[in-house]
């Protein structure tokens, strides 16, 4: 296997991945080991008193971005927390879950047959959207996985 030295911004191109996205991939791997950048997707729970920790990490003059690398989370996640906690306090913060209130406008058990049916179609929809981006997360953190072992390689042989 020819091995050359490639650049972040060439590897993102190649694959038509967002640089700065790979850039953040690039150092959770560094930090963190290549682990914490291979979740598969996985959804994962956290207390409140680490929420706490995050947003009060940002509190003292650290950016969202580097707090959300110091603790390899994602952006968007320590974002969402901040503004929670600005809005409702520690309770934006709970583990409480989250949901719409249910429409009364069905009547009658057709109505609900047909709900359901549309609810588990939609559901079906999101899983094979998300199994789609699964994958193709998954090629990507391979190849991405098989470079960063080629540059550690050639930096030991130097």
């Amino acid at each position: 296997m020819k091995k050359e030295n490639t650049s972040i911004k060439d590897v993102a191109f190649k694959y038509g991945i967002n640089r700065s996205y790979l850039e953040r991939l690039v150092i959770c791997a560094r930090r963190h080991g290549i682990e914490s950048i291979l979740h598969g997707g996985r959804k994962y729970t956290f207390s409140e008193s680490f929420k706490v920790n995050v947003v009060r990490h940002v509190a003292s003059g650290n950016t969202i971005t580097a707090t959300a690398l110091e603790y390899n989370l994602s952006f968007a996640l320590v974002a969402r927390w901040v503004r929670r906690y600005s809005e409702k306090g520690i309770e934006g913060l709970s583990n409480a879950r989250r949901s719409r209130p249910l429409k009364d406008d069905i009547s009658g058990k057709e109505g609900k047959k047909q709900t359901e049916n549309v609810h588990t179609e939609k559901e079906f929809r999101e899983l094979q959207r998300q199994l789609r981006h699964a994958q193709m997360e998954n090629e990507f953190l391979k190849k991405l996985d098989a470079l960063v072992r080629e540059r550690i390689e050639r930096e030991r042989q130097r």
